[in-house]
């Protein structure tokens, strides 16, 4: 099994595509974003390497599935804090 610190490290070990990060059931949102963060990293990394010609022929996922993920996770999050401040004002 996977660690969860190498799930945040390294995302493309483990996973295919974001949404899989959204997902899993492991992380926590804070976990999941993070992973999401390095995932965005490398992509942009593999994106300015195949500028330079210097790719080896890895398909870079697409920037916006991974924004998407983040704003599925980023509402999710909003409405988890939101039922948490309903439930300690009273």
């Amino acid at each position: 099994m996977t660690s969860n610190k190498t799930k945040i490290a390294n995302p493309a070990a483990v996973y295919d595509d974001p949404q899989q990060i959204v997902d899993d059931v492991n992380l926590s949102t804070e976990e999941k974003l993070k992973a999401l963060d390095s995932m965005e990293y490398d992509c942009n990394q593999l994106l300015v390497a195949a500028d330079e010609r210097l790719h080896g022929g890895e398909q870079p996922l697409k920037i916006s599935d991974i924004h998407l993920a983040r704003e599925t996770l980023s509402g999710v999050k909003a409405s988890l804090d939101s039922a948490n401040n309903s439930k300690t004002s009273v």
